[in-house]
């Protein structure tokens, strides 16, 4: 259907990079991740102060699959 295509969003800028024009409808991946980090792992910037005593992340994952990707091609 042809449109005129309004404001890029650039959603993410990584090797599976996704960019939207105009409107979308979904969005569809084409493969999924898992990960586990514990508690202030995931913290950025020049100067973080972090007040988390240890802390454990349950890897335990009881699923077979947790996110089918199926129809993508």
């Amino acid at each position: 259907m042809p449109s005129v295509v309004g404001a890029v969003n650039i959603s993410n800028v990584l090797v599976s990079s996704s960019v939207e024009f105009g409107d979308c409808l979904a969005i569809k991946p084409k493969s999924t991740a898992f990960t586990t980090v514990g508690s202030g792992s995931g913290n950025t910037g020049d100067f973080i102060n972090i007040t988390s005593s240890a802390s454990t992340a349950n890897t335990i994952d009881m699923d077979f699959k947790d996110q089918n990707v199926v129809g993508n091609a």
